[in-house]
């Protein structure tokens, strides 16, 4: 449903807290859907060098118990890097959380991560110009289906404990196809939906 001229990048970020210039990526989802259909998943968890408050890993469930052994972002920088060569960005308030932070750690890192020529597509810009609600009513609103945690839990490795963590990427890519698919129902039907206006070049 999608139609790409170049990759485009689903980017979700979990972190230390939501100050972009102090706090840091603990772990980031990455699916990118290349122009002929296929895509590829990349998922890490990040050393953030500071501890995680507790509030953060109520919410994400990631302890500094588990990230201890992880890369700091500076030795994954260039992998994320390459990965996200000539893709465009998308995500969930990406435009003023996820990208800006990811931005700042690959300002801190030394390397350089260029934002010319991307398009940036932030579906929750989309779909507050539409519902103002959250990205789970979204899901609900779009794919008729409510989000809830499996009872089998996630676990990075034997050595980590269990942790739940939901797979907004995918849903993220589910809302953006059905909010486009109704976009082009709509121009069928001479009516006005506002998302190309967010398809925006930096």
């Amino acid at each position: 449903m999608l139609q790409l001229t170049k990759p485009l990048a689903f980017i979700d970020l979990e972190t230390t807290g939501i100050n972009l210039g102090s706090d840091r990526i603990v772990e980031i989802a990455i699916v990118k859907i290349l122009p002929d259909g296929n895509k590829s998943v990349k998922r890490k968890l990040i050393n953030p060098e500071m501890p995680i408050p507790k509030t953060a890993s109520d919410i994400h469930g990631i302890t500094d118990e588990m990230v201890k052994s992880a890369p700091v972002f500076k030795q994954a920088a260039h992998e994320l890097k390459q990965f996200l060569d000539s893709c465009d960005l998308a995500g969930y308030n990406s435009n003023r959380f996820d990208i800006p932070l990811m931005v700042e750690e690959f300002l801190r890192a030394g390397v350089d991560f260029d934002m010319k020529g991307r398009k940036l597509i932030d579906v929750q810009k989309i779909f507050h110009q539409m519902e103002q609600r959250t990205l789970s009513a979204a899901y609900k609103f779009y794919c008729d289906k409510n989000w809830r945690a499996p009872t089998v839990q996630k676990q990075m490795h034997p050595l980590q404990p269990k942790y739940y963590m939901p797979n907004w990427t995918a849903i993220l890519l589910w809302v953006l196809q059905l909010i486009l698919f109704l976009k082009l129902l709509a121009k069928s039907r001479s009516l006005t939906l506002p998302v190309a206006s967010f398809l925006i070049t930096e």
